[in-house]
């Protein structure tokens, strides 16, 4: 099955967990709208296209796992908006292209998992 943008109507879940159930599609964009969110995991399914540049407003995000999809392009650089991030795991997708300078200048401890993608730019 698909993520259905309905869901961000949810205003007071803390928690998604939805890995490994062969889930399919795209990321929904409505999902901005889950301001209370502070985990999301949705590793280990089908997930493809690209990451959504107006997750950035989940402000109160504080984990992300989007681990072991077919996802694709690279982090759009208005995610530096989400500074609650501590966890962000893109491993094992397909994306590519540069590293955006916010990830690289960081100030607060976050742990970043980018491995198994392919990347264009040398990795510090």
């Amino acid at each position: 099955g698909s993520l259905p943008e309905s869901w961000a109507n949810m205003d007071s879940l803390l928690r998604l967990i939805l890995s490994d159930n062969d889930l399919s599609g795209t990321l929904p964009a409505g999902w901005k709208a889950f301001t209370t969110l502070e985990d999301l995991n949705l590793s280990a399914n089908n997930l493809n296209g690209t990451l959504v540049e107006s997750w950035s407003d989940m402000r109160s995000l504080k984990h992300l796992y989007l681990a072991d999809n077919q996802l694709t392009s690279s982090i759009p650089e208005t995610w530096n908006d989400m500074e609650m991030l501590e966890t962000l795991d893109i491993s094992n997708n397909e994306f590519c292209g540069t590293l955006p300078d916010f990830l690289m200048e960081e100030p607060e401890p976050f742990d970043i998992d980018m491995s198994g993608n392919t990347f264009s730019c040398p990795v510090p």
